[in-house]
């Protein structure tokens, strides 16, 4: 399976997404600098975190979000989805296992994977579906819902075309 990574940080980390940009005190991640949260990484030095890159942020998107998620097992279409959801919402393994009407424990084992494998286009849509559902519950869709939602919908569009 060809690696997607660059493609779905790229796309992640693009303007419309997680961009380069510091969040505030009202993100739930705290201040965020090319998609990681300053609140989920309390061991990161504060002279680190003052000139952190794009660079350092990939190293930890990969490990902790890609790799972890298993996301270069899987199609581009889910890889992006579940890469993206994990990065923003946490936990979305559930998600998907609920859109692919197989048992929810969380896991991405051979059983996820194959479910992926023959998923259709509705499946896929399912998920998205759950994840938005998801945004609207929390109690700061008020706030953030609307970026979310935009963020749910670019990440569909990117995920039905495969990458260059």
């Amino acid at each position: 399976m060809p690696d997607y990574f660059p493609a779905a940080t790229a796309f992640l980390l693009g303007p419309n997404i997680e961009g380069s940009g510091a969040a505030g005190q009202s993100d739930p991640g705290g201040e965020t600098k090319w998609a990681v949260a300053r609140n989920r990484y309390p061991e990161i030095a504060a002279t680190q975190w003052s000139c952190w890159t794009r660079a350092n942020s990939e190293v930890l998107l990969r490990s902790d979000y890609w790799d972890k998620s298993r996301c270069g097992k899987m199609s581009w279409r889910w890889a992006l989805a579940i890469f993206s959801g994990e990065v923003n919402q946490g936990s979305v393994i559930v998600c998907a296992q609920r859109a692919l009407g197989i048992r929810a424990d969380g896991v991405i084992g051979p059983g996820t994977l194959a479910a992926m494998s023959s998923a259709t286009d509705f499946h896929l849509a399912a998920f998205q579906r759950n994840r938005a559902k998801a945004y609207i519950a929390n109690s700061r869709f008020s706030i953030f819902g609307d970026g979310w939602l935009d963020r749910l919908f670019l990440e569909t569009i990117a995920a039905m075309r495969a990458p260059a």
